[in-house]
Parts: C-alpha cells; sequence; structure tokens
C-alpha cells in the first residue's frame, strides 16, 4: 500500500537531521556529569545549545518542550502531509485536554485550575481547547475534537462525573484517531507501527492493572482496541503469573518486547523495565524503515527517536537532581536512535 505520495526530500531531510541527534558519547558525558550545573554545561555543547542560552533559569522542561516544539515545527514546514506529525501530537492534545478537564471539575469545589501543566507540542494550541469549555463553543475546534469535546462535555456536567470513565473514553478515542490518521496516510509500516504502539500500551495497562488485582471483567474498559492483538485475547493475562506472559505471547508480534526484559513478579522494577522496552521496541521496529529510501515511516521513526532523546535527556537530569548511581540511571535509559 502506497500513499502516491514522494517523501524522498522528507528523507533526505531527515538523513541531514540526524547529525544533530546526540550520540552514546555525549549521554556518557551527561552521566559523567557531576551535578546539575555540570549537566547544563555539557548539555550546551551540544545542538541543545542555543535552547539554554535563551532560558535564565535553565527550566529543562522548558528547554526540552521548545526543543520538540521546534522538531515538529521544522518537519511540519515541508512535509507533505501533516497527519504524520499529528499521529505523535496526539498524545499531547489529549493530555491538555485531561488537565483541562480535571481543572474545571476541581474548579467546580473551589481547587486551583492547573493550566501550568499544559503543552504546546500538540496539534490544538492549549488556549483553544480552555475557550472552548470555557465558552461551551466546540465549533472553532478542528472537526475531530470539536466531536469529541461537545461528546464529553455533556456528562461533565454532572458534578458525579467518573473522571476514570472519562480517561478510558479519551484513551479510546485517541488510539482509535492514532489508527485514523496512519490508515489516512497508506503507509503499512506507520500503520503496524500504531498497532503495536496500541499492544504495548494494553500490555502495559494490564501489568500495572494485575498490580491491583483487577477482575477481567473491571480491567477490560481499561484496554483499546485495534492492535494487532484482540482485546479479548489479551485480558486473559490478568489470571496469568506474569513470569508467563512471555510465553503466552510468543507468537505475537508484541512478544518481541520479553527480548530484552524479562519480568520478575516485582511490580516496581518490572514496570519501569518493561516501559523501557517497549519505547525500546517501537523504535526498533520503525527504524526498519530506513532501508526505504522513499517511505513516510522515515519521518516518524526520526520523530520517535528525538522523543526517545528527550527522556533520556530528562532521566539523566532527575537523576542528578536525586543523586542516583550511575549504574541505576542506565538501567532507565532506553536506545538511541
Amino acid at each position: 500500500m502506497s500513499s502516491g505520495v514522494s517523501y524522498g526530500y522528507a528523507v533526505a531531510r531527515c538523513r541531514t537531521m540526524e547529525l544533530r541527534l546526540l550520540d552514546a558519547q555525549a549521554f556518557s558525558r551527561l552521566l559523567d556529569a557531576y551535578d546539575i550545573t555540570s549537566f547544563f554545561k555539557i548539555l550546551s555543547e551540544t545542538s541543545y545549545g542555543k535552547y539554554i542560552a535563551s532560558k535564565d533559569d535553565c527550566n529543562i522542561d522548558a528547554v526540552l518542550e521548545q526543543v520538540l516544539q521546534d522538531t515538529y515545527n521544522e518537519f511540519d514546514s515541508f512535509l507533505p502531509d501533516e497527519n504524520l506529525t499529528a499521529i505523535l501530537k496526539l498524545p499531547y492534545d489529549f493530555h491538555n485536554i485531561k488537565v483541562i478537564l480535571k481543572s474545571i471539575l476541581a474548579a467546580q469545589t473551589a481547587s486551583e485550575k492547573r493550566w501550568g501543566l499544559l503543552t504546546y507540542l500538540g496539534s490544538v494550541a492549549p488556549e483553544a481547547f480552555v475557550e472552548a469549555f470555557e465558552t461551551e463553543r466546540f465549533t472553532d475546534l478542528p472537526k475531530f475534537f470539536a466531536k469529541l469535546c461537545e461528546e464529553i462535555w455533556q456528562p461533565l456536567q454532572d458534578l458525579k462525573v467518573d473522571m476514570l470513565e472519562l480517561e478510558q473514553k479519551l484513551d479510546k478515542a485517541m488510539y482509535a484517531q492514532m489508527l485514523t490518521l496512519a490508515e489516512e496516510l497508506k503507509s503499512n509500516e506507520i500503520v503496524e507501527w500504531v498497532k503495536l504502539k496500541i499492544d504495548v500500551e494494553n500490555l502495559r495497562s494490564l501489568l500495572r492493572l494485575k498490580r491491583f488485582a483487577f477482575s477481567k471483567k473491571k480491567a477490560l474498559p481499561f484496554l483499546c482496541d485495534g492492535g494487532n492483538v484482540p482485546v479479548r485475547n489479551l485480558i486473559h493475562l490478568l489470571d496469568e503469573d506474569v513470569l508467563l506472559w512471555e510465553s503466552y505471547l510468543e507468537y505475537e508480534k508484541i512478544g518481541r518486547v520479553f527480548e530484552k526484559v524479562k519480568l520478575l513478579g516485582n511490580f516496581s522494577k518490572d514496570i519501569i523495565a518493561l516501559e523501557c522496552a517497549i519505547d525500546n521496541f517501537l523504535l526498533e521496529t520503525i527504524k526498519q524503515s530506513r532501508y526505504s529510501a522513499d517511505s513516510p515511516a522515515n519521518v516518524l521513526a526520526f520523530l520517535w527517536g528525538k522523543e526517545i532523546e528527550v527522556k533520556n535527556i530528562r532521566v539523566i537530569y532527575v537523576s542528578k537532581s536525586l543523586a542516583q548511581s550511575k549504574e541505576e540511571v542506565r538501567g532507565l535509559l532506553r536506545d538511541g536512535f
């Protein structure tokens, strides 16, 4: 299946932009940093330097968000189809919607709104979502979000609304839309990647649900349809020891997640290891597109690699704040692009 659109130029731009990504040596230096000050000094010697110089207080979250925002904006300026970046921006849009809904509910009980948690990494400016909900006018939002926000607004008028159920509905809508955007691109590689992302997110959810001894019936609403493995098949993992999950998924594509991680039956360690393995699995899967000189999946691979790079930088920064050992931190880092 082909989109009929040439991505040769976009792929060539990706190859050039790969030179800006941090290599293993750069991450090794960041890990060796003595403290936060030396961490920022080392980071300033990389492609992140101009962002650090422009921030008076060296707020790492502000720096990393600006880096990602500029990266997405740069791609949007030359990509033939905005759906490519929209797939990865979608979780940020839904994050903003959840923050706003929770703030609205909090305001009903005289609690403070938390607009500081909003991000500009989505396809829709957070102010547009805030205005839409505060004025109860959703028609100015993009069609998909206008319809979704109007649907969830009515139940929100009831003070007894179950925020957990609302979040479940939003998660299902998000993954369904990611799959729709992928299918519109007419790229088998991207469609397959989104399906695998749905599978692994369901796997992550199951591990968390098993920790709290959820029944299959109670856990089912937390899982999202659209992946390669039907939800009705995955839900049975709740009845099995986590040490046996690998064998039950041996013949599924997501079974490859366990090639680099072995669940130990210790939730605190297992969830961290699984999250790292999931990110690595998704990157390794989409990176196979690099063998094609004009596949749009190359763009998705680069952007996911950039997201992972930013995540690794944040992990190292936090480790310096907590004075964690380098050995501890290495176990939290994802593979590089």
